[in-house]
């Protein structure tokens, strides 16, 4: 019984639905459709989610239908859809990735050091003001913000959902005048959406307002 896949080339330029039986009718089809100067022999298929060869028609059989693949030439090397929009993001906010991944290496180097110097600042601050939390406890600290943030918890939360805004429409614009989407005929969107997500999430490793944003909230930030 024939069932309905995606398949695709290395750079996810174009995406083709090939409906087959078993494995050497799924790439030979592909190799058709996609103009590949090859034959079977010389070609590979692989789950573009996490990078799987798919090489019997056994474990093509426990696939779903509509699972993407990637069709490769020996010569070629596979990459996962992750580390596609992970390098496509890279290369066009290098700057911001960049810093996160500077951040990161701060917070996990000589951590026992450092906590040790942050604790004599805390130790000399005004520990008597710095617990306290309302607007009418510590005007002073209020000055120029907004009447509505009654609390320091609220206004510090209010910072963090404005910064994660601007990182995720600053990449979403990027990559949305890219050459790959403005050139790809079926569109990434949604593929991007989510990698922008993703990506934010890993490189920043943000905690607003103490829960740690997924995906869903991400996208529902729109």
């Amino acid at each position: 019984m024939k069932k309905g896949y995606k398949v695709t080339d290395v750079k996810r330029e174009k995406k083709i639905g090939i409906a087959a039986e078993n494995l050497e009718e799924l790439i030979e089809k592909s190799l058709k459709k996609l103009g590949f100067n090859a034959s079977c022999a010389d070609c590979r298929l692989f789950v573009a989610e996490d990078g799987t060869q798919v090489d019997d028609d056994d474990y093509l059989a426990t696939l779903p239908p509509q699972t993407l693949f990637i069709l490769l030439t020996d010569k070629q090397k596979m990459v996962t859809d992750f580390d596609f929009y992970y390098n496509l993001i890279r290369s066009s906010k290098k700057d911001y990735i960049n810093a996160g991944v500077a951040a990161n290496e701060f917070l996990n180097t000589n951590i026992k050091d450092k906590f040790k110097v942050f604790q004599k600042y805390i130790a000399a601050a005004d520990d008597a003001k710095t617990m306290l939390s309302e607007r009418t406890q510590d005007p002073a600290w209020f000055e120029g913000l907004e009447l509505s943030e009654k609390t320091k918890e609220q206004s510090m939360c209010k910072r963090v959902k404005e910064r994660m805004r601007g990182y995720y429409y600053k990449t979403k614009t990027a990559l949305q005048t890219s050459d790959l989407y403005v050139q790809s005929k079926n569109g990434h969107g949604k593929q991007i959406k989510t990698s922008v997500c993703v990506l934010i999430m890993v490189c920043l490793n943000v905690a607003a307002c103490g829960t740690i944003l997924n995906v869903t909230i991400m996208e529902n930030i729109l």
